[in-house]
Formats: structure tokens, sequence, C-alpha cells
């Protein structure tokens, strides 16, 4: 392998560890028996419908088919993340394959039975870098292959870039038209961190030029991406500094990683060579059954006298060239479709593409190996937090007693509590937690579960926030309240130490409980 293979391998499996990593601690409490949304609920629908197994696996392709229990899918996440370090090691192409195989099976499983816990855009980004090098891995050892894939994570690249700024240039939201977006971002993005409340500080002049530098990054440089070798790397150098950018500002858990991680292949292989010393792990492998059944067939087929080794091999190679043009033709093609239905076009025209765009794609949508992509297409300009409070029943009276609050780890709360580090551990359900104050709660049917979990006091769920006020006995009642949060003012700021200011706007939830039988 070459020093911009291991560099990018190695990285992946970074990214890959951190996925697993973080979802173990939270994947029974999520979608666990007695999580939020229970995956066995989401199959047995499914199955329901269905006539055997195969339909099921065709409607929606998981391992958990075969076992949905919780020790299960904690022994799938602790699997992912044994695959992802032996993938940092060095290891022959066949027994890369193998894991590379293993880890985007096991991520897509997880990604298919999540249901809005893994609706976020690395979640699928993941997925498709990890089929594109589950198919560099396959092809690897063939000299006519390797330019093809290269040629397709650079576009993988130039489309995630492109797409991010295509989609804000044709929301027609006003804030990114007249460069007033980052006026709010680092206010209202899902999880700010201890650097958002400064930067969001600076003059509004500032973050004006900071979003049309944007602009220039997502719009124009991605096409310096297939010009030449030096352009090429401007932009990679480009993506990076863009990405570590976000990443000091925000909260966005392994996504910056894995973007940086993508942008090692617009730099070549001597340029890297001269900035990155070359460095090696090893670990011996046994034989795989991969390498086992290869050597086996080729014996066979030499013994049978079927077909001799050389005529063997260049029959083969004829077959992968041909699947090689195809995978390109198809990737790409999909690809130009899923870019021209958000381009600025006629309403018409986009409708067309993306008409094609779903023919061409129905057959590998559930793979999720062919996205778009595009952050923050509309800006959010004000914050909502919901507050969830729990109360006891007070005896002889018909109003609950004193409202105490359930505290998440990362989300704002208590206002005397600054924005937190986070990522690249990423916390879905203080995540989700932003998505469902931009909405009311009959639009978010895992929020109404969520609040019957804590009024069960469900150990399962109760792991996932930080603060519980009933640890002994569940609430009587539950409700949900809206507070609008600003970032205080630096003066303010410096005489309190107080970041955020709040003012109450409502009920989210009103006061309900539990029916009793």
């Amino acid at each position: 392998m070459g020093l911009r293979d291991k560099i990018f391998i190695r990285s992946l499996a970074l990214v890959y560890f951190l996925a697993f990593s973080s979802l173990a601690f939270q994947v029974i409490g999520l979608v666990g028996a007695h999580g939020i949304l229970p995956v066995s609920g989401l199959l047995q629908n499914i199955k329901s419908q269905t006539v055997n197994l195969s339909q099921c696996l065709n409607i929606l392709p998981t391992i958990f088919w075969f076992n949905s229990s919780d020790s299960f899918l904690k022994i799938s996440c602790y699997l992912g993340i044994i695959g992802s370090i032996l993938l940092f090691t060095k290891l022959k192409s066949s027994q890369r394959l193998g894991l590379v195989f293993l880890l985007f099976v096991l991520y897509l499983s997880f990604v298919n039975i999540g249901q809005v816990f893994f609706g976020f855009q690395w979640d699928v980004l993941l997925l498709e870098t990890g089929f594109l090098t589950m198919l560099y891995c396959f092809f690897y050892r063939y000299e006519f292959a390797r330019p093809i894939f290269i040629f397709l994570y650079r576009f993988l690249v130039f489309k995630l870039m492109f797409m991010s700024g295509l989609v804000k240039l044709t929301s027609q939201d006003p804030n990114w038209a007249n460069l007033e977006a980052l006026n709010y971002h680092y206010l209202t993005q899902p999880l700010p961190n201890p650097l958002s409340f400064f930067v969001h500080q600076l003059g509004s002049g500032f973050h004006k030029v900071s979003c049309a530098l944007m602009f220039c990054i997502e719009l124009i440089v991605p096409f310096f991406i297939f010009i030449n070798s030096r352009l090429r790397s401007f932009a990679g150098l480009a993506f990076i500094l863009l990405q570590l950018i976000i990443m000091l500002t925000g909260n966005y858990c392994f996504f910056n990683i894995l973007v940086v991680a993508l942008c090692v292949w617009l730099f070549d292989e001597n340029t890297l060579i001269k900035f990155i010393p070359k460095t090696s792990i090893k670990l011996k492998f046994f034989k795989t059954p991969l390498d086992i059944l290869n050597f086996k067939i080729n014996e066979r087929l030499s013994r049978m006298g079927i077909i001799s080794d050389n005529l063997w091999q260049k029959f083969y190679k004829i077959i992968l060239r041909l699947v090689l043009v195809f995978i390109l033709a198809y990737y790409i093609l999909v690809n130009i479709f899923i870019i021209i239905s958000r381009a600025p076009i006629s309403e018409t025209q986009r409708l067309i593409a993306f008409q094609q765009y779903s023919k061409l794609s129905q057959p590998i949508e559930r793979f999720h190996i062919i996205n778009p992509y595009g952050l923050f297409a509309v800006m959010t300009t004000v914050r909502h937090e919901i507050i969830i409070q729990g109360a006891k029943h007070i005896p002889g009276e018909l109003a609950p007693g004193n409202w105490q609050d359930y505290e998440f780890y990362w989300k704002p709360g208590d206002p005397s509590k600054s924005p937190q580090q986070v990522a690249p551990y990423q916390p879905r359900l203080d995540w989700q937690m932003w998505f469902a104050a931009l909405s009311n709660y009959q639009e978010q049917a895992w929020f109404i579960n969520f609040c019957i979990r804590l009024l069960e006091n469900k150990p399962e769920v109760i792991k996932l926030i930080k603060h519980n006020p009933f640890p002994d006995q569940a609430p009587d009642y539950l409700r949900a309240i809206v507070y609008e949060y600003k970032f205080n003012n630096l003066e303010n700021y410096s005489k309190t130490g107080m970041v955020w200011t709040r003012e109450l706007k409502g009920f989210y939830l009103q006061p309900t409980h539990l029916q009793k039988d």
C-alpha cells in the first residue's frame, strides 16, 4: 500500500472506531427492548407485511433480523470496535477487504434500524465512503483499477463540498443570500462548544466575510479538483482548513474527521511523502476464508484443464474492467442527477432530474451508498430549547408539587452551564432534542415515547441523561416547556460568568401522566 492509502485506511478505521464506540454507550437506551424506539417494534411491523426473511432483508437490510436482543446490539457494537482496531493494523488485501466489508455491514445494520436517531448526513457519508472503500479493497491489486477509484473518491469530495454550498444558494433563505447566516449559526447550531460563544461575539462584518469565503470554498474551489495537481492540493488544504474551523467552533461528531480523511485523496503520493513520515503497524494474521477460496478456485480450474492460469487471468481482468466501467458510469450518472436536482434551474427541470435520480437509485437506496448532502440549507435564527420537568403528586390535591428539571449531558439547559466540547462523540438523544424544538411534539413521535420512558423510570433511557431528579421512584407527572436561549454579551459575561440568558416561551407538552389500569 502507498502512503496515501495507509493514511486513508487508518483514518477510516479511526472514524469507525469513534462511531461504534459512541454507539456502544447509547444503543440500548435508543433502540433496545426498553429504549425510546425499540428495534423489535420496527422489525415486527415490517415482518407483518411480508412473507419470508428474504423479503424482510430486501426491504430493510440489517443483521438484526436474525437477533435484535439488547445483548446482540451490544455485541455488534463491540465487534465494530474490534474490527476498526484491526483495520488500523498492517493487513493483507483480502483481510482488509474482509474487515471493511464487516464494518460496512454492521454500520448499515445500525443505520437501517436506528430510525430518527440515525438520520444524520455523516451516517450515510460513512456508508458511502465505506462502500467505495470495500470496492477499492477488492480491486486494489489491479493497477488499472486504482485511477478509477481515486477519481471516485475525489468525485465524492467534490459532491460533498459543492452540494453543501449549492443547497444554501438555492434554498432562497435570505440569510444566506445576504451573507448574514453566520450571525446566527454559532448560537443556533445543535450543540455549541466553548469557542462558539466567543466567535459569535465577533462583528457582523467578520461573519459576512467568513460566509463569503465559505461560499468560495464550497462552490468554486471544488472545481479545482479536476484541473491539475497543484490546484487539487490547494482545494484539499482549503477543505481541511474549513473542516478544522467547523471542528473548533461546533460539535459535529466524526463528520469533520471523515471529510478530512477523504481529502487525503486530493493530494498526490509525492506531496504526502514530503510532509508525513512513513509508519507501519504490523500484526500477523492467519489466512482468511477469502484467501483460501481464491486459491482453491484457481487451482481447481487449472487441474480440470478447463482454462489455463494465463487465460483465466486475462478473462478475469476483462470481466473486472467491464464491471469497473459500469460502476464508474452508474456512480457518476446518479450523482449528476443528484446535483442537478438541487441546481438553480427551473422547478420542472429539477423535478425531472430528481425523478431520474429516484429511478436509478431505487435498487440501492436502502444501502445508502449514493447520497445527496448539504447541511443547514435554511439557517435557524432563534434558539429554542425544550426543558423536561417531572413532579410528584401531592396527596389530597389535584395539582402536582414542585417541578424539577431533567438535565441532559450536552445540550443547553441550566443557563449557568457553559457549552462543552463533546465531538467526536455523538450524543444522539441530545442532537434529536434540538430537532424536536424546531417543531411540535405531535410531529415527533419519538419524543412521546421518550416521555413515557421517563415516567416509567426505565434505567436504559435514564442512562442517556445526566441528572434524573427522581432516582428512587418515577414522577407522577411530566411536562415540557420551551425557553428561547441567547448568548450573553461580553460585558455581562465578564461580570457573571454566565454564557446563556433565556426567556420562557410556553409549553411544549402540557402536564401529562401515565394512565393507570
